[in-house]
Order: structure tokens, then sequence, then C-alpha cells
């Protein structure tokens, strides 16, 4: 049997030369995983929490309208789109609407906040 010659694999290189120093500053996007917990922390914590580099995706949108379903002021201000403001409410509403909650995995998040404002928690299985 013949030997079977394996072609190298080109390799992506990045060299760095000495020159002058980098300077500068670089905005990083928020983290749509690391935002998700942090919502539903924030509703947790029965008073007002403003959050800053929250990123404008649909999962952060549907983690907002489970919060707004479920009772909580959630809202984003014009001067600020990367914020958002959680606060509050006196309103008893404990379940979400399934379909939405489905949407996303992170959904499970809000039961501790569930059961802190309401004593119970319903949530379809996770989706996503």
């Amino acid at each position: 049997m013949p030997a079977v010659r394996i072609p190298p694999v080109a390799a992506e290189v990045v060299a760095v030369r000495p020159s002058v120093p980098l300077a500068g500053a670089v905005t990083v996007d928020g983290s749509k995983n690391a935002a998700l917990p942090l919502l539903a922390a924030a509703a947790a914590m029965h008073r007002p929490v403003h959050l800053s580099n929250v990123p404008a995706n649909t999962d952060v949108g549907t983690m907002l309208t489970l919060l707004q379903q479920t009772g909580w002021h959630a809202a984003r201000p014009v001067s600020d789109p990367h914020t958002t403001v959680i606060l509050p409410s006196d309103k008893q509403r404990p379940d979400p609407d399934p379909e939405i909650a489905a949407r996303i995995r992170a959904s499970y998040y809000l039961v501790p906040a569930l059961l802190g404002a309401y004593g119970r928690a319903r949530l379809p299985w996770p989706g996503g």
C-alpha cells in the first residue's frame, strides 16, 4: 500500500512589529449571555436597577417582554439605548405568556424573581 501524503495546513499568522506605542479606545458591545441573567437578577432586587451596555438583540428583547408581562417596568432611555432600567411594579401578574417564554432558554432565570415576588413561578420548558 502506498504512503498517503497529507498536504500542509495553512495557518493564519498575525505579525506584530515594533513601532510607535498603540493608543486609542475601543468600545466593546455588551454580551447577551451576561445581560440575560443580570436582567432577571435586577427584577429579583425589588428596587430600581440601571444596567449599562445591554445589547439590543432578540433574546434581550424577549427577556424585557417577559419582565413586563410579569409585572416589572423595563425601559431603555431614548438618550442611552444601551442602558436598561428595571423598575418594580405593584401589579400582580405572575404568569408570562408561555409561547414567548419558550422562545429563549434563559427564561428560567426569572424563576427566583417570580418566587420572590409572587411565591410561585410557572414557565414552560426553556426553548431557544
